[in-house]
């Protein structure tokens, strides 16, 4: 992968997220005076912290920890799950986001979230086995998610991390690069002694009308049956492994593209839609 791509990727990769339109979506990014914030979601509530300063130097490892310590440490609200709106038929999302910016303190809040160089998710449960692991990294209860940005960190109860990312700003080899690099980096630190933050989270705001408290409900039902109807099987097999595919010189995410249509087709009769 060139350096040029890489960090035209790289650019996207933070900072941006997915507006919803009627007839067409928009992929925003925002100018890094506007981001040096990240969204942290806990259940249904959304706190913005600031990770970097005025001159955009790191903030403290131990200031953020201390910010994160209190957000667990805060009692969870009951109101409506939010983050059900960005699981909704684009068009429907589209239209309820309207009603919903007609508020000057829902759009400031949802300013706030679109223009984080990403979001976090806090679990309190912790899946359990592949298959457990992979739907709830997947999609798991999609309360705490918010699926426009560009990707969000969903930390479990365990500490076990995965990535969820939206994938209209870019390509999933950025994500592994970000990902590799933010692993190694952090088994090199030490770990972090918390110290009082400079800028405490601050809890985003909403109100919510009737009609939109309606719709979010009605997607948390649409949600709840998509996700049921996900079939979500591991194969494990010694047959073929990495070796075997260098011997024979094939791209290895080509090699495993190939295998799912081919899988598809002999399951179906059919060929599956595919962008690869």
């Amino acid at each position: 992968i060139n350096a040029e791509y890489m960090g035209s990727q790289y650019d996207r990769l933070f900072k941006t997220t997915r507006i919803p339109g009627e007839t067409k979506d928009t992929l925003k990014s925002y100018d890094k005076s506007q981001s040096r914030h990240i969204v942290i979601q806990r259940g249904s509530d959304f706190y913005t912290l600031p990770v970097m300063t005025a001159d955009y130097k790191e903030i403290p490892a131990g200031q953020i920890l201390s910010a994160i310590q209190a957000i667990l440490s805060t009692p969870k609200s009951s109101g409506p799950a939010l983050g059900l709106l960005t699981t909704m038929d684009r068009t429907a999302w589209a239209r309820a986001r309207t009603k919903l910016v007609a508020d000057p303190a829902n759009a400031a809040s949802l300013e706030a979230l679109d223009s984080a160089l990403f979001a976090i998710s806090l679990e309190d449960t912790a899946p359990h086995g592949l298959i457990e692991e992979s739907r709830f990294y997947l999609h798991g209860d999609a309360r705490s998610r918010w699926f426009d940005k560009s990707f969000q960190l969903v930390v479990a109860k365990s500490g076990r991390t995965a990535i969820n990312f939206e994938h209209a700003w870019g390509d999933g080899v950025a994500v592994l690069r970000f990902f590799n690099e933010s692993f190694e980096d952090a088994r090199a630190q030490a770990p972090a002694t918390p110290e009082p933050p400079a800028n405490p989270p601050t809890l985003l705001k909403w109100n919510l009308a009737p009609e939109t408290v309606a719709t979010i409900e009605n997607a948390g039902k649409d949600i709840d049956a998509f996700a049921a109807s996900v079939k979500c099987r591991i194969l494990q097999s010694d047959i073929v492994d990495t070796n075997v595919i260098r011997q024979h010189q094939i791209g290895q995410d080509g090699f495993l593209q190939m295998s799912f249509q081919l899988g598809h087709h002999r399951l179906t009769g059919r060929n599956g839609s595919t962008y690869e």
